[in-house]
C-alpha cells in the first residue's frame, strides 16, 4: 500500500506525503511488555545507531526501556521509555558527519567536541560542496565548529543547533590558519574580510534558496545583505538552512 492509499483508507488528505498524521497511522507505539517483530526492529536500531547493549529478542523489557529513555533524555523528549511517533522519528531520521580532512573542510574544537559534528545529509552535502569550491578558489579549508548532536536535541551553549540544520564556521584569517588557531574576531588584525566574503557567497550559492539566515557581525557584510547582525557573532559565522516542509516554522522555507 502506498502512502496515498493508506491516507484514503484512514480518511486523511491523500497528499502522498508522510506527514504527522500519516506517521501516527503508520507507527505502532511500543512499550514495556510488548512482544513482536516491531520490538525486534526497534532493538536492532538501538544496537546499530546507539550501540545500546540490548538483545534482539523481540520482547520489550527493562533493558530496552532504559535504552529508549536514555535516547529520549538526550534529545529533549520525556524519558518515559515508550516509543511513540516522536521517538520513532528520532530513531529513523538520518544524520551524517562531514568528511573532515577532505572536501576542503576541517573541524575546529569546541567544548561539545565530536558530539556536535552531525547534520542532515543535505546540510553535509552543501558544506562539502562549499568546501570544495572554496578550496579551489583559495587553497584553504572551511573551519567548521558545532553542527548538531547525532540524534538532534538540545546542544549545550546554543539556543538552536537541535535539528541538524545549523552550522558554526570560523571567519578566514589572513594567514589561512583558521583550522589551527582560535576564533577570529572581525575587528582583529588577522581577519581576512575579502576571503570571508567569498566563503559566505559560496555557502549561499551552493544551497541556492535553502539558506534561512547567516549571522555574522562584520558591518560590511551586514550592509551588503550577506549576513545579519546577531549578539555573540563577532568571531564566528552561524548558518541556518531551511526545509520546505519543516514542522518547525522557523526552519520552514518561505514561511
Amino acid at each position: 500500500m502506498c502512502s496515498s492509499d493508506l491516507q484514503r483508507d484512514r480518511h486523511l488528505p491523500a497528499s502522498g506525503r508522510v506527514d504527522g498524521g500519516t506517521w501516527r497511522e503508520l507507527i505502532r507505539p511500543l512499550r514495556d511488555g510488548d512482544e513482536s517483530p516491531a520490538v525486534k526492529a526497534l532493538q536492532q536500531i538501538l544496537r546499530r545507531k546507539l550501540h545500546a547493549a540490548v538483545h534482539t529478542t523481540g520482547a520489550f523489557g527493562s533493558g530496552t526501556r532504559s535504552a529508549v529513555a536514555r535516547l529520549q533524555r538526550r534529545v529533549g523528549l520525556r524519558p518515559d521509555g515508550v516509543v511513540d511517533d516522536r521517538t520513532w522519528r528520532v530513531l529513523l531520521w538520518h544524520f551524517e558527519r562531514p568528511a573532515f580532512g577532505r572536501q576542503g573542510l576541517c573541524d575546529y574544537s569546541t567544548v561539545n567536541g565530536t558530539e556536535a559534528n552531525w547534520a542532515t545529509s543535505s546540510v553535509v552535502a552543501w558544506l562539502e560542496a562549499a568546501g570544495r569550491r572554496f578550496s579551489e578558489h583559495t587553497g584553504l579549508r572551511i573551519a567548521i565548529g558545532d553542527l548538531s548532536r547525532r540524534f538532534g536535541g538540545p546542544l549545550p551553549g546554543h539556543d538552536l543547533h537541535a535539528r541538524g540544520l545549523e552550522a558554526d564556521l570560523r571567519p578566514i584569517r589572513d594567514d589561512g590558519r583558521q583550522c589551527a588557531v582560535g576564533g577570529n574576531d572581525y575587528r582583529a588584525g588577522t581577519y581576512d574580510p575579502a576571503r570571508t566574503r567569498r566563503l559566505i557567497r559560496i555557502v549561499r550559492r551552493v544551497a541556492k534558496r535553502r539558506i534561512e539566515l547567516i549571522a555574522f557581525n562584520d558591518p560590511r557584510l551586514t550592509a551588503s545583505g550577506l549576513t545579519i547582525h546577531a549578539e555573540g557573532h563577532d568571531d564566528h559565522i552561524h548558518v541556518t538552512w531551511c526545509e520546505p516542509k519543516s514542522p518547525a516554522r522557523f526552519f520552514r522555507c518561505g514561511r
